[in-house]
């Protein structure tokens, strides 16, 4: 078991290395880049202790799929596998519940270290006999996968607007009506393979509006039901709904171009950096949107033909 994590640690810091990245550098960055953005989170949105829960799962989630699993089964026993399970869940998410604690946030913190242990322990079945129904069309596979692998996490919009409606609380459902924009972007930034770029008999630029229209009409299939109740019941508060999905659509092209500028690969660090700092900072999206843009049409030339 050790040597698992040895084995983790060094791929790290070989990444580190390939991103011409110092090691003790890579690591005070990313401690210094963890605190600044917690502060920014709490200093700037509303109710961040739930926002800040939602974020310190995802890892936990995505490094629990049964392809992962099984393959440390095949190699550990059950009791050192769950001893992994437990030990990276841990390093995951104590930080986050950490500065929740400073942030005196106490019933949230202890929800996310109770979540060390049920991502821990939690099994998901190779197959399912249940296919949750999407209403999405066959094209857009990005959001069929996206949605029934995050649908207890659309669900929590849908259950803080209805919270919102109980406590007269806009606000609340405003942010509702924003979550699932952020939601998109655990599986948006996952490249897909080229030859399903290569499919697409169109040029750059028309692939790569395509796929904004795509994303954008599907997250509004989305919040549909969300912008109907907010109509109903916070009436006054319309131009700021608007202003919500406008936000949310530039979001979702910032999304689209960042994805496409690092293609067929994950963004590198440096890329990683520009799209955090933007996304804390709305102003830079002037910038690096078009920078992105520029260099998703550069990275797809290799693909489409004009």
């Amino acid at each position: 078991m050790k040597f698992y994590f040895k084995l983790q640690f060094r791929r790290l810091l070989r990444m580190w290395e390939e991103q011409k990245i110092y090691p003790s550098f890579g690591i005070i960055l990313s401690i210094l880049l963890f605190i600044v953005f917690s502060k920014l989170l709490f200093m700037k949105i509303r109710y961040a202790g739930w926002i800040y829960l939602i974020i310190s799962i995802y890892s936990p989630i995505v490094l629990s799929n049964s392809q992962r699993n099984n393959f440390l089964k095949s190699i550990f026993k059950t009791n050192d596998f769950y001893k992994i399970k437990l030990v990276e869940n841990s390093m995951m998410i104590v930080p986050f519940s950490l500065y929740l604690l400073y942030e005196k946030l106490y019933v949230i913190s202890a929800i996310s270290l109770l979540l060390i242990v049920v991502t821990s322990f939690l099994e998901y079945r190779r197959k399912s006999t249940v296919i949750i129904p999407t209403p999405f069309k066959k094209h857009p596979f990005e959001f069929i996968q996206g949605f029934r692998r995050f649908f207890f996490l659309y669900l929590i919009s849908y259950y803080l607007c209805y919270q919102a409606i109980l406590v007269q609380n806009s606000y609340l459902c405003l942010f509702a009506l924003a979550l699932p924009y952020f939601l998109n972007m655990f599986f948006l930034l996952n490249p897909e393979q080229p030859y399903f770029v290569w499919l697409y008999s169109l040029n750059k630029r028309q692939f790569i509006w395509k796929k904004i229209f795509t994303s954008i009409f599907c997250t509004s299939i989305l919040i549909f039901p969300l912008v109907i109740l907010l109509i109903i019941f916070f009436s006054e508060n319309f131009l700021l709904m608007l202003l919500v999905i406008l936000l949310g659509a530039i979001l979702q092209i910032f999304i689209i171009s960042a994805k496409y500028a690092a293609f067929p690969f994950e963004m590198q660090f440096l890329q990683a950096m520009m799209f955090f700092f933007s996304l804390m900072f709305p102003p830079l999206l002037l910038f690096t949107i078009p920078y992105f843009y520029k260099y998703a049409e550069i990275s797809l030339e290799k693909i489409l033909d004009d």
